[in-house]
């Protein structure tokens, strides 16, 4: 059986939606849908689904998955989910009597239907990399600064040029962005920053979350034969892979580097302290090791949700062979 599934989003949550009493699988959670009739596509199903079942008419955007559950009846479910870009009219309960918006990262905790928890784990594994992406953008721009600056100071370092105003400014200036940044990375207040994703998925209602994602998780084959998808558990592989991974460690090693950075922050950029150039520049090193001690860990975390990313593009210098940076 095909049904479809609606994923509202607010944020950084989504809808869960409680069947009434007096429909089939009364007091289940659920996404809201409903079966496919002959020469529907999902689109088109759910759309319709949602104008009889909640009075509106919504915009449907991509697909997110496709779940697949059997009952213990031994009924196939093809569970097709799709984000909602919008839509126009007031929901109402037709057939549900309770609806809860519930953070995504943490939904696949949230009592509901089998189906609709495979579902789930996508859900919040797609907003996790979100939420990565986001710090990854953060991080991106730290080191691709950090690329112009090693550029800049290996120039000034093989024309033995010497310290003068012009220097010290591009020094400086490189120091303050770099701390600001690393703060706003590591800090425990801003909508989302390293330390607080690490708080999240040490606790331990949520590190379940992630332990039941890795037991499930499979990898897809495409046979170029046959055309057929193979699955394959690596369910063994992520468990290791998750148990590889120190929480309390990384949250320690983040809450010292904010610490240091707030120092330098607070007292050394507020007075605006001259950072001077020289072959060592160890003020400038301690940032660079902060920075490469928030790459490991960022993707590392990417793993737990089986995607992998490189930093290692960014790092290559942007000096071409005629560069010649003149301040003798």
């Amino acid at each position: 059986m095909k049904v479809t599934a609606a994923i509202f989003r607010d944020g950084d949550k989504v809808l869960l939606m409680r069947r009434a009493d007096d429909q089939p699988l009364a007091g289940e959670w659920e996404y809201p849908g409903g079966k496919f009739e002959d020469g529907e596509d999902g689109s088109s199903c759910l759309r319709r689904e949602l104008a009889e079942e909640l009075g509106i008419d919504a915009q449907i955007g991509d697909l997110i998955t496709i779940a697949k559950h059997t009952t213990d009846s031994g009924k196939a479910i093809e569970l097709h989910a799709y984000e909602i870009l919008g839509y126009t009219g007031e929901i109402q309960l037709r057939v549900h009597d309770d609806m809860h918006w519930v953070p995504a990262l943490e939904v696949p905790a949230h009592p509901q239907l089998p189906a609709d928890l495979i579902v789930s784990q996508a859900v919040s594994t797609k907003c996790a990399i979100e939420y990565l992406n986001s710090l990854s953008d953060i991080l991106t721009e730290l080191i691709i600064n950090r690329t112009c600056y090693l550029d800049f100071h290996n120039a000034l370092v093989e024309q033995k040029a010497k310290n003068n105003h012009f220097i010290s400014w591009c020094v400086s200036n490189y120091y303050k962005v770099t701390v600001i940044n690393l703060c706003k990375l590591l800090e425990t207040m801003g909508k989302r920053t390293l330390q607080k994703f690490v708080r999240f998925w040490k606790c331990p209602k949520h590190y379940i979350i992630l332990e039941q994602s890795s037991k499930n998780a499979v990898m897809e084959f495409y046979d170029i034969d046959t055309g057929e998808i193979h699955t394959e558990s690596i369910s063994q592989g992520m468990l290791d892979y998750l148990a590889s991974i120190d929480f309390d460690a990384d949250l320690i090693e983040i809450q010292q580097m904010h610490e240091r950075l707030k120092m330098l922050r607070d007292k050394k950029l507020v007075h605006n302290d001259v950072v001077k150039f020289d072959v060592v520049t160890p003020q400038v090193l301690e940032l660079h090791k902060f920075i490469d001690a928030t790459e490991k860990m960022i993707i590392s975390y990417y793993g737990l949700f089986r995607h992998g990313i490189t930093f290692e593009d960014l790092k290559k210098s942007l000096r071409y062979s005629n560069f010649v940076l003149n301040l003798k």
